[in-house]
């Protein structure tokens, strides 16, 4: 399926190589007529999104933006309204916890590697709808457009694991939960306002960006971080559930 996003600024949020959900979602985005925006965490993501963007016909912009750090955020956000004038779509694809948090037990996590993982991968889309909304109120002013057509829509990724144990997800289990909370009571909030945005969280099972095959046949490039084990826990589903048997 194909949108018409020609004339539309899209700002991605999260890419971090790609192999990241991140870049598939930019790519369909530009593929579909869309003017793309990059908030990477730091510079050190910009030279493999150069590369990677280098052949497109609409240089997107890159700008930094640490999800932790309200000012960046800001500064961040300013830049892009001075860059594109408007936001149309805001993709939020950031998710992070330490590789010791994701080695060990829920039981065994620190409260600071707990806290960090719920900050980056579920307040941010708090912290990013709140610096988002102006230029969402933004898009529909040009004279061309009616007003019918103002406002804007947030899309934030989500994974199984936030409604299903799975084996090798750990502390992200609780914070995609809480990804999804934030975002239902965020839909209720941003729909109310004049220029009304739309805000949906996609759940993933075993992530293929661009290809339609089952888990088994996914390359792995594309599959979803902490989640290695996902593919033998729905093979033998009875294996992994709580009671260790089948319903």
């Amino acid at each position: 399926m194909h949108l018409r996003l020609t004339g539309k600024v899209a700002a991605v949020v999260g890419f971090a190589s790609t192999r990241s959900i991140a870049w598939g979602v930019a790519q369909a985005l530009n593929s579909d007529g869309a003017s793309l925006a990059f908030l990477i965490q730091s510079d050190r993501f910009r030279p493999a999104l150069e590369l990677a963007t280098s052949q497109w016909p609409r240089p997107p912009s890159i700008l930094c933006c640490d999800v932790t750090d309200d000012e960046q955020i800001s500064t961040a956000f300013n830049s892009l309204l001075h860059l594109h004038g408007r936001l149309d779509h805001l993709c939020h694809c950031v998710a992070h916890a330490s590789a010791a948090a994701l080695r060990a037990p829920l039981l065994e996590c620190p409260r600071a590697d707990f806290l960090a993982a719920h900050d980056v991968s579920a307040y941010s889309l708090v912290a990013l709808c709140r610096a988002a909304a102006p230029l969402f109120n933004a898009s529909g002013s040009a004279a061309s457009e009616p007003s019918g057509s103002r406002g804007g829509s947030v899309v934030a990724l989500s994974y199984l694991g936030a409604q299903r144990v799975v084996p090798g997800y750990r502390v992200m289990g609780p914070a995609k939960a809480s990804l999804e909370a934030v975002a239902r009571q965020l839909a209720v909030e941003l729909v109310r306002n004049p220029n009304a945005v739309a805000l949906r969280a996609a759940r993933t099972r075993t992530v293929c960006v661009h290809h339609a095959a089952g888990p088994s046949e996914c390359p792995r490039q594309y599959r979803v971080s902490g989640a290695h084990e996902h593919d033998r826990c729905s093979r033998h589903p009875w294996l992994h559930c709580t009671a260790r048997r089948s319903a």
